[in-house]
């Protein structure tokens, strides 16, 4: 079973978590991408973090990975949920994950309510006393045998999901600009994801933040079209060049106007312009992508 959630949220949902656990040293989410180049040479990585997990954007990249589960496993063993289609109506999921295992459909759980919501670590002094050798000694060797390897693990959730360890935070909004420059980035994987599970991916995932009202000046529009405009990875040149008319469009609008002024009625214009060219740059990308060579 894969649960995919938006590659942008999943991120910073990463990056909150490794803040928690003490294996990212950089608070800034910005920051912590802008590093990635250096920690992929070896450089830069976080205490007491695995290096081959201190970066975030090649975790995102469902439309790489989904395909290799594909092929090792075939497509009927392999259930793909999207995490925000699960958070509105968890009980539907669940019963289909039911009869995708083949085992009663009929269990419920007592609830459905969220479990291991978003947090933060409690202090350095506990986690690094945890992380001890004496305390990882007794952790994982002197408890197992005095009461089982099931009740130690337990009992290590436990404390780690306790106050003890974490506190409650209330996620942070990943900044509008941020946000629009990685969805930029990331629309060809989610277009070829898209094509492997055979449903619009980006509605769900891209159109929801604007259905739910998250405001983006022309600036963040222009943006997001000029990191395809610019040269997108993966992405050939025949495939931005609608993306490359519809940024021009928008800097034109937004040039007219002083640096002082707000976004204006020529704002849904410019938005519209970049949302068609996107979903036709993102169709190229993937026709292309899974086109042999010639």
């Amino acid at each position: 079973m894969a649960v995919l959630r938006n590659p942008v949220d999943m991120i910073a949902s990463l990056h909150a978590h490794k803040l928690g656990a003490g294996t990212e040293d950089l608070p800034d989410l910005e920051d912590a991408l802008a590093a990635e180049d250096d920690r992929h040479a070896g450089r830069h990585i976080p205490r007491d973090s695995n290096p081959m997990l201190a970066t975030y954007r090649d975790r995102a990249r469902y439309g790489e990975q989904i395909p290799r589960w594909l092929d090792a496993v075939g497509r009927e063993q392999v259930h793909v949920i999207l995490f925000e289609e699960m958070v509105r109506d968890p009980e539907s999921h669940f019963q289909g994950l039911l009869e995708f295992l083949g085992v009663d459909r009929s269990y419920r759980p007592p609830t459905f309510a969220a479990y291991n919501q978003a947090h933060s670590g409690r202090g350095s002094l506990v986690r690094r006393i945890a992380l001890t050798r004496p305390a990882q000694l007794l952790a994982w060797r002197v408890l197992p045998a005095l009461i089982g390897d099931g009740r130690t693990r337990a009992l290590s959730r436990r404390l780690g999901h306790s106050l003890l360890r974490r506190r409650p935070v209330t996620p942070a909004e990943v900044p509008a600009e941020l946000r629009a420059r990685l969805e930029a980035e990331f629309a060809p994987d989610v277009a070829r994801l898209s094509e492997v599970l055979g449903r619009d991916v980006a509605a769900v995932w891209f159109d929801a933040h604007e259905a739910k009202g998250t405001q983006r000046s022309e600036a963040v529009a222009v943006s997001g079209a000029a990191v395809y405009a610019s040269g997108s990875p993966g992405c050939p040149a025949r495939a931005r060049r609608p993306l490359r008319s519809a940024w021009c469009r928008c800097s034109r609008s937004a040039a007219a106007r002083s640096p002082s002024s707000t976004a204006t009625s020529s704002e849904p214009t410019c938005r519209a312009a970049w949302d068609s060219a996107a979903r036709t740059a993102m169709k190229t990308c993937a026709v292309l992508a899974s086109s042999p060579p010639r």
